[in-house]
């Protein structure tokens, strides 16, 4: 696949076209599609909550979401704004609500009795929302995939970067199927801002 593919994902629960390179691997994924319930569209540029879509049905949240357990509950629900908003800031390195939120879950630690050797297993004790998402993330941060979480500067879309060098910026480069192309529309305008300098 090169850079530019563009295909309808598991995310069609929410409407939503995902680049396929952007893909996280393995759970960090759910992590990334919490994430991106929280966007700009590319329609109307305005900010767009599609997790009350998802909350409205546990059988679409399984599908789209399935390492984070579906929060039944008004709580559950505040929880998960809250562990949303957290990890957003922390993409953004603001790790300090992140921080807190990390040491207020009793933790479970163990190494993996499958899988690559010292492999070890985050899990909140007891079992919650914010413990699910959180062990994701550490998990992440061991196996140095965290980094590679980014949100594009203009449309906040959250992207895996599978770039060599680790230092893509923007969701996507070129518009097709639904996507912006942030990074076209941000040269250009670079461009033009030069060239009127002249």
């Amino acid at each position: 696949m090169n850079g530019n593919t563009v295909s309808a994902c598991c995310h069609r629960c929410i409407g939503t076209v995902v680049n396929v390179e952007s893909e996280a691997p393995g759970r960090l994924e759910s992590v990334r599609t919490l994430l991106n319930t929280r966007h700009i569209r590319n329609d109307t540029r305005s900010a767009t909550d599609d997790l009350p879509s998802l909350l409205a049905d546990r059988s679409v949240w399984k599908r789209a979401i399935p390492d984070i357990r579906f929060p039944d509950t008004d709580a559950g629900r505040s929880e998960m704004l809250h562990v949303r908003t957290a990890i957003r800031a922390a993409i953004a390195h603001d790790t300090s609500k992140l921080d807190a939120m990390l040491t207020d879950v009793r933790w479970q630690i163990g190494l993996r009795e499958h899988g690559p050797v010292g492999a070890v297993d985050w899990s909140a004790d007891p079992p919650s929302i914010t413990g699910d998402a959180l062990a994701i993330v550490t998990q992440a941060a061991a196996a140095q995939t965290w980094a590679r979480l980014r949100a594009c500067p203009d449309c906040q879309w959250v992207f895996y970067d599978t770039s060599r060098n680790g230092r893509r910026i923007w969701c996507a480069m070129t518009a097709a199927d639904g996507a912006r192309g942030c990074g076209s529309i941000a040269k250009t305008r670079a461009y033009r801002q030069r060239a009127a300098l002249r």
